[in-house]
């Protein structure tokens, strides 16, 4: 990657000077713009032929769509814009054809959004056209045979631009082709989304990053005020919002810093798939590898190990201004331990005050596995002043042991002289996943589709009950006078995994006070647009009773399903943290 220019009038000034030199030359040039849908690349490219007078010509990868009658045999409407979805050889003969010696007009199918189908022959590319702008968002994937796109264009240059204007621009587009505001903003964090997470592995193969939040025409104006948006309504609620997402790249972007400024955003949880993607697919961590490597430092675990608590310190000190406003209540970063050790009691502890001491903020907080060994850990890393998010719970038997563990640890600190008023901990109950398995069961006993989805919320009302009687109790008063906080519930896998479900529907379901809730970055997003927040969590508590009675008459066995979900999430947490280290392994030696 050769450079990255932000949205300024001297990049509009460079930008024009570079294209002109371009349209000037003695040969042909093949100029790629590429970027996530919804970034400005069809704009950049229209602006940059425009620079250039008529010297250029603009060719769109749109215009080698599949024609609808075929979507519809292949794919469907969710998988229009899918990379499977456009006549790839066509596309790689037309680049083959424009290289070729400049003897004959060359044409080019556009694909007409009027019509909604391509039109074939409509861009003439004349033998003295110098420049052609070749744009689409998928001219740097790896899939074969994409990547050989990159090997036909001279440059490609991406196109950036700010997620909350990406995601306006694909509502205000969907809208304006007929869509209702409910299918635009479906269509905006559903297909659009994971073709721009797709895309966005491709950034570092770019030649040139052009960050827009504008129109490139024109030079941007001053930033507006942060909006209030349906998260800022769901943290008055007293539900605080934290961000299932730590990365370097979300840290040293400002992505990071912008939720926090923007989306309300008072905590941050670390997912060891999005380090292994990041560390897989992009840069951010090749410096610090090599660095580490030369140190003399062999083994992939500790570099994992270093990378990571560099990450958790810069996300400790970005959330720190919080965590000093709210005196310890918010601003929490959680970071794994390593999962080898979740049924060594001992080694769990000994790993919490490594990470403690190695991160070196006070506003760490450690993840520690519900096994019954991790849960004794629990006890003694709190006794010892750690804060902890206790992971991987489904059953309320578990959760009454974690508050136990969580309790019993309070008291042991303030028996040996401690001031638990440092101490925080969460309980991470995984939603979505409970009504995965939940509704899988249902659909294997053939019980009534209106089981479905029920499960995971009807489970983390009855927790929120217990929650309330266990930190109203007078044991827990005691502590409370202390200075000791509550063990909050943090609904974890807040996205929805089944077809149908609202993007937003467990955090609107389960939005109340004195709760957490984790979202992913797509369904931050989702809830931003579309959430309704409102004190759901305590609604309907008779019907949640009739729920488990209805799923048990139905033939699911409740402490078989929650026991395998238990096995299944501590297996994921160890193949994620085994895949992890293989890409550092790769990292470190290729």
């Amino acid at each position: 990657m050769r450079g990255v220019l932000p949205p300024t009038e001297t990049q509009h000034a460079a930008l024009a000077e570079r294209v002109r030199t371009l349209a000037a030359g003695s040969r042909r040039t093949l100029l790629g713009v590429t970027g996530p849908p919804g970034a400005g690349k069809s704009m950049l490219g229209r602006q940059l032929a425009e620079w250039t007078g008529a010297a250029a010509r603009v060719v769109g990868l749109d215009g080698f769509h599949l024609r609808a009658s075929r979507l519809a045999l292949v794919g469907g409407s969710d998988r229009t814009e899918a990379i499977d979805m456009f006549d790839v050889g066509g596309f790689m003969a037309l680049l083959r054809r424009l290289r070729e010696p400049l003897e004959d007009t060359v044409y080019a199918p556009e694909f007409r959004r009027g019509i909604e189908e391509s039109v074939a022959g409509a861009v003439a590319i004349e033998p003295d056209v110098r420049l052609v702008i070749v744009e689409g968002r998928y001219l740097l994937a790896l899939d074969e045979p994409w990547n050989g796109a990159r090997e036909l264009l001279d440059e490609v240059w991406y196109c950036d631009a700010d997620d909350d204007v990406r995601i306006a621009n694909l509502i205000a587009r969907h809208r304006g082709f007929g869509k209702s505001e409910d299918e635009a903003w479906r269509c905006a964090f559903g297909r659009d989304q994971r073709n721009a997470e797709l895309i966005a592995a491709t950034r570092s193969r770019a030649d040139l990053i052009v960050t827009l939040d504008a129109d490139p025409s024109t030079a941007p104006s001053s930033a507006p005020a942060v909006p209030r948006t349906p998260l800022h309504e769901l943290s008055e609620l007293g539900q605080s919002v934290w961000l299932d997402h730590l990365s370097r790249e979300s840290i040293h972007n400002g992505a990071l810093a912008r939720s926090i400024e923007r989306d309300a955003v008072v905590g941050v949880t670390s997912n060891p798939t999005v380090f292994e993607e990041a560390i897989a697919s992009g840069d951010a961590y090749a410096a610090q590898v090599r660095e580490l490597v030369t140190a003399g430092v062999d083994d992939p675990t500790s570099v994992f190990r270093a990378l990571a608590e560099q990450d958790a310190r810069d996300a400790c000190d970005l959330l720190a201004p919080v965590w000093e406003s709210t005196v310890g209540r918010e601003g929490w970063v959680s970071l794994m331990v390593d999962p080898v050790h979740a049924f060594d009691a001992l080694a769990t502890v000994r790993e919490a005050r490594r990470l403690r001491a190695e991160v070196g903020r006070p506003n760490l907080m450690v993840e520690i596995p519900a096994t019954p060994a991790g849960l004794t850990a629990v006890e003694a890393a709190i006794a010892a002043g750690i804060s902890v998010n206790v992971t991987s719970i489904f059953a309320l038997v578990t959760y009454s042991n974690a508050v136990e563990a969580y309790v019993r640890g309070v008291e042991r600190l303030v028996e040996a002289g401690g001031d638990p008023g440092g101490v925080a901990s969460v309980v991470s109950s995984c939603v979505s996943r409970m009504d995965a398995e939940a509704d899988w069961r249902l659909d294997a006993l053939g019980a009534p589709a209106e089981l479905r989805g029920r499960f995971a919320i009807a489970n983390a009302k009855v927790a929120y009950q217990e929650f309330k009687a266990i930190f109203a109790g007078s044991r827990w008063e005691t502590l409370a006078a202390r200075g000791a906080s509550p063990q909050r519930l943090l609904w974890a896998s807040t996205s929805t995994k089944a077809p149908g479900y609202p993007a937003t529907w467990y955090v609107d379901e389960l939005a109340g006070p004195r709760s957490v809730s984790a979202m992913p970055e797509t369904t931050l997003r989702a809830y931003r647009v579309s959430g309704r927040p409102e004190p759901r969590i305590e609604r309907d508590l008779g019907a949640t009773h009739t729920t488990f009675e209805e799923l048990v008459g139905a033939g699911v066995d409740y402490n078989d399903l929650a026991a395998a979900l238990e096995r299944d999430g501590l297996e994921r947490f160890t193949d994620s943290f085994r895949r992890v280290l293989q890409a550092v392994d790769h990292a470190m030696y290729g």
